[in-house]
């Protein structure tokens, strides 16, 4: 099953810019990839630099396919096909796209790389509600998201 997913960042200028992701955008896999290897905001540009993404990796250069998540596979780098990413004037205007129904109704996680208010930059996700079309809820931060899923995992893991 893909799990589809965008990846955002809130330039400096107040723009946000942005790329579609295709597979594994769960907080266990692009979350979890997000919150390991890409702190740097240098780092995000490089990626956000490549357009869509078929899948994301631990490195931006491009590698070897397999093993899988090593290297970000890009379909323009990639495969050829068509340079694409998005952007949005302000995070304000992102936002309102995410709480609009159906705008992005086949996304199932949004994560924005946003600046806290001491400058610092910090990742945010926003996941599909089950059940409710185009709704989100709101964005979190995505270490406090990933902290919950292992928590959640290992109370599964508990009762079994």
């Amino acid at each position: 099953m893909i799990t589809r997913a965008v990846i955002f960042k809130v330039l400096s200028s107040g723009e946000v810019r942005g790329v579609y992701c295709h597979c594994d955008g769960g907080l266990d896999c692009v979350g979890a990839i997000l919150n390991l290897a890409y702190h740097d905001p240098a780092k995000v540009d490089q990626l956000l630099a490549l357009g869509d993404l078929l899948a994301l990796g631990m490195e931006v250069e491009a590698g070897p396919r397999l093993p899988i998540y090593e290297h970000v596979i890009a379909y323009h780098r990639d495969y050829g096909e068509p340079w694409h990413d998005t952007r949005y004037s302000s995070y304000d205007e992102l936002y309102h796209k995410l709480t609009a129904t159906g705008a992005f109704w086949l996304i199932d996680y949004v994560y924005v790389m946003k600046p806290d208010q001491t400058g610092h930059y910090q990742w945010y996700v926003a996941e599909h509600q089950p059940n409710d079309s185009g709704k989100y809820q709101a964005p979190r931060l995505l270490r406090e998201a990933i902290a919950e899923l292992i928590e959640q995992e290992q109370a599964g893991e508990n009762d079994a």
